[in-house]
């Protein structure tokens, strides 16, 4: 499954296999691909607030992936999740990001 969220008014960010897309939509008509971000991992999930993403990463090493974008090259953070936590559904909560684990219910993350 591909999952996306908005950055700012011109930028839809796409979570897949290959980590997470950024996509101008400025002219809805012809989208272009900007990037293509390397978290590590194949990202299932995502949510952005302000200028930062959050992504869920499954795999071996299930993280989240905070990716803050800016005037340079976007600044990735890698943060290790429990051992056998599988991110199904990722979101902002106020100052914390919330996952959704599967069998290991919703986790609260402090960036």
């Amino acid at each position: 499954a591909i999952e996306v969220a908005p950055l700012g008014t011109d930028t839809v960010l796409v979570a897949f296999a290959g980590g997470v897309g950024d996509v101008s939509v400025s002219h809805p008509q012809a989208p272009q691909i900007r990037s293509i971000i390397d978290v590590g991992g194949k990202g299932v999930s995502i949510d952005s607030r302000g200028n930062v993403a959050a992504l869920g990463i499954v795999g071996e090493a299930a993280a989240i992936a905070l990716v803050e974008f800016g005037a340079s090259a976007p600044v990735i953070r890698r943060l290790q999740l429990p051992p056998g936590t599988k991110p199904a559904g990722i979101a902002f909560t106020g100052t914390r990001v919330a996952v959704a684990a599967r069998g290991r219910g919703v986790l609260l993350i402090d960036p």
